[in-house]
């Protein structure tokens, strides 16, 4: 049986983004998808971005990336998934603006920091279905 899934607004997906303090880039390095989890805010229209040590950061400047970010509530088997590509830049401004608004979560000692121009923006909201014969309970925890 499919997951029941549905599109968000542009605007929801921002907001839903803005609830979160982690988030992951994806990006390509020698060739190869790569995926890191980092701390992130987002300031106007960018997903600021200030990690230590900035080598990956320098890497992917005037790249295009993805950021994605993800809230799964288990109580509720409901989540959403919230998607943001543009390109990477070295953000000053943008950096210096967050802080000023102690709106900055990530590493302060980070300067410049990365961020991501939001020039595409999708979301869904989904509701899992739990497999066939799940009681409910994790085993995992």
């Amino acid at each position: 049986m499919p997951t029941p899934s549905y599109d968000l607004p542009a605007g929801e997906c921002v907001r839903l983004a803005q609830s979160k303090e982690v988030g992951r880039v994806v990006y390509t390095e020698a060739g190869q998808p790569t995926v890191r989890l980092v701390s992130f805010v987002i300031v106007d229209d960018d997903v600021v971005i200030c990690e230590q040590p900035r080598r990956w950061t320098d890497g992917v400047q005037g790249s295009v990336v993805a950021f994605e970010v993800d809230h799964l509530n288990s109580a509720t088997n409901t989540g959403w998934c919230v998607v943001i590509v543009g390109r990477a830049r070295r953000a000053d401004t943008a950096g210096r603006a967050a802080e000023r608004e102690g709106e900055h979560r990530a590493d302060p000692s980070c300067e410049p920091p990365c961020a991501i121009a939001m020039t595409h923006v999708s979301g869904q909201r989904l509701r899992l279905t739990p497999p066939k014969g799940d009681t409910g309970r994790d085993e995992f925890r």
